[in-house]
């Protein structure tokens, strides 16, 4: 029985050793990384707080598609059947003019449209640059298009 005994203490004794060997290691462990931390003056944030969570909305606060919808006016400056009269008015046109072009294909018509590419929030704004281009015998056909975003 005695062999028994000593065995046990032994076995215990190793036992409460390597705990505390492994709690020496994690703090010195805790401890480098705390250094590093330092050295490189990085922030690590200790707690993040709880955020409480609202994932219901109120009735009738959600925009309709509709409503999210903004309206833009567009000057455009001429229309074609073929992408390559289109590209060739738009260059001739970026010669003349001091305003930005775009060609693009309209589904709706069928046509490839040539327009400036700035979007008016204001009808009063377009009106004054078709009113300017019209002065000019190449954009007499220019007009507002009325877009929804």
């Amino acid at each position: 029985m005695n062999l028994k005994l000593i065995f046990s203490c032994v076995f215990i004794s190793l036992l409460l050793a390597a705990c505390s060997s492994s709690q020496k290691t994690t703090e010195s462990q805790e401890n480098s990384a705390a250094n590093t931390v330092k050295k490189d003056s990085l922030y690590i944030f200790d707690a993040v707080p709880s955020v409480e969570k609202n994932n219901t909305v109120p009735e009738n606060t959600a925009p309709s598609p509709e409503r999210m919808k903004m309206t833009y006016y567009v000057v455009q400056i001429g229309a074609f059947n073929s992408q390559e009269a289109a590209d060739e008015f738009a260059t001739n046109s970026r010669k003349k003019i001091n305003y930005a072009i775009n060609v693009s294909y309209n589904p709706d018509v069928k046509l490839y449209v040539v327009q400036l590419t700035s979007d008016y929030t204001s009808h009063d704004e377009a009106e004054r640059v078709r009113n300017e281009l019209w002065q000019m015998n190449d954009f007499k056909d220019a007009w507002i298009a009325t877009v929804q975003k």
